[in-house]
């Protein structure tokens, strides 16, 4: 009962709430159990030891069997809290299957988390061509109008950074 009302409790709190080891052991230890929780996904990762490849497996199976979530519960998993590619290509499966209206209510925040895209720090060979999340951004904007302009203006205002910058470059 307890642990119940605990749980409750961390999964309607702030993304940016500490967690405590012992927090972070309750949350892992129901993990399964949290499948059917709405909201429940950012918290159950971030209370993953990612260090530990045998938890990290764990988690990252467990995010195959998760199942869909909304784009408001996406947003908490494009944060520097979760620079893993394998979330992050959970998150643009999720967004894939949103609609242009849904995916421009959250168009502002997802532009900002390009900056935390794991893959978009990356040197080499994706540098120039851009990373799998900024190319779904910019394929879904110039399928919709309104997603377009928003888009443009979102990233122009950000054009002085060297990310967003070629971001633009590669959007016209």
């Amino acid at each position: 009962e307890s642990e119940n009302k605990e749980l409750t409790s961390w999964i309607k709190c702030s993304p940016t709430m500490k967690m405590e080891s012992g927090v972070k052991d309750l949350i892992w230890k129901f993990r399964f159990h949290l499948r059917k929780v709405k909201g429940a996904l950012p918290i159950v990762l971030r209370s993953t030891e990612w260090k530990d490849d045998r938890e990290k497996a764990s988690a990252l199976r467990l995010l195959e069997d998760w199942g869909d979530v909304d784009p408001s519960e996406v947003l908490e998993l494009l944060t520097g809290d979760l620079p893993y590619p394998e979330v992050w290509g959970y998150a643009r499966k999720m967004l894939g299957k949103a609609d242009s209206q849904s995916l421009c209510k959250y168009l502002l925040q997802l532009v900002q988390a390009m900056r935390y895209d794991p893959e978009s720090k990356k040197k080499g060979s994706n540098f120039h061509r851009g990373s799998p999340f900024q190319n779904f951004l910019i394929n879904r904007a110039v399928k919709d109008l309104e997603m377009g302009v928003l888009f443009h203006w979102y990233v122009k205002v950000e054009e002085e950074d060297e990310l967003y910058s070629r971001v633009m470059r590669r959007f016209h």
